[in-house]
C-alpha cells in the first residue's frame, strides 16, 4: 500500500495532538481520540483522548491481518478495558462519560473494507476497470444527532410567530437524547465499506 500524504493538526498546538495515524502492511487508519469532558485522568502522562488514542494504535498494530471489523472492536474493547484502574472498574460501568472514547476509520488490506467506528467521516475513490471515479462520501454521525437536529428545526419553527414574551419563546430548549448506539452495514462501495455506527464501549452495554 502506497501512502501518498499524511498531515495531523490538533485543535490546540500547545498541548499534544489526540490524533493518530496508524500504517502497517495490512492496516491504514486515522484515530481520533475524543477530548474528555471529565476532570478524571487514566494515565499520568497523556490526556483521556490521547491515551485512548495511542491503546487503539497500539492493538491495530498487533491485530491478525485477516480480523474482522466486528473481531477488531470487541478485541480493541477488551484491550482499552484492561487498562483502567481495577479500583474504577465498577465507577466506569456505572458512569460511562468517565470512560476513554475514540472514533476510527480503518482501511484493511485483506477484508477490502473500511471500517468506520464511531463519529467519522472519509472520502473514497473508487476504481473501476482501472479508472478512477468520482470520490464517494461516507459520513458516520452519532446515532441521534439526526434525530435532534430534526428536534430543534421543529422547535425554533415553531416559535417563529410567537409573540415576544409566550410560552413558546420562555420554554427551554428540547434536552439531549440518550444515545442508542447501533451498528449499520452501508452499501458496499468498491472497497466494499463495511460502516459502523457506535464507537465501540468498554463494558457491555
Amino acid at each position: 500500500m502506497e501512502i501518498i500524504e499524511q498531515q495531523l493538526i490538533g485543535k490546540n498546538p500547545r498541548k499534544p495532538c489526540e490524533d493518530g495515524i496508524v500504517v502497517t502492511p495490512d492496516f491504514i487508519a486515522v484515530i481520533d481520540g475524543s477530548t474528555s469532558k471529565s476532570s478524571l485522568r487514566h494515565s499520568l502522562f497523556a490526556s483521556n483522548g490521547r491515551y485512548c488514542m495511542q491503546l487503539v494504535s497500539r492493538y491495530l498494530r498487533k491485530a491478525p491481518k485477516g480480523i474482522t471489523c466486528e473481531a477488531f472492536c470487541r478485541g480493541v474493547t477488551a484491550y482499552v478495558r484492561k487498562h483502567y484502574r481495577r479500583s474504577r472498574l465498577e465507577l466506569m460501568a456505572r458512569e460511562p462519560w468517565e470512560r476513554m472514547c475514540a472514533s476510527a476509520v480503518i482501511f484493511s488490506r485483506v477484508s477490502r473494507e473500511v471500517w468506520m467506528i464511531g463519529d467519522c467521516q472519509c472520502l473514497l475513490t473508487p476504481i473501476i476497470n482501472g479508472e478512477r471515479q468520482a470520490p464517494a462520501f461516507y459520513d458516520n454521525p452519532k446515532p441521534y444527532e439526526q434525530q435532534l437536529a430534526e428536534e430543534r428545526a421543529a422547535y425554533y419553527h415553531s416559535t417563529l410567530n410567537a409573540p415576544l414574551g409566550s410560552a413558546a419563546l420562555q420554554s427551554k430548549e428540547p434536552s439531549t437524547l440518550n444515545a442508542q448506539h447501533s451498528t449499520l452495514n452501508a452499501q458496499p462501495s468498491t472497497l466494499h465499506a463495511q460502516l459502523t455506527k457506535a464507537a465501540p464501549s468498554s463494558f457491555p452495554t
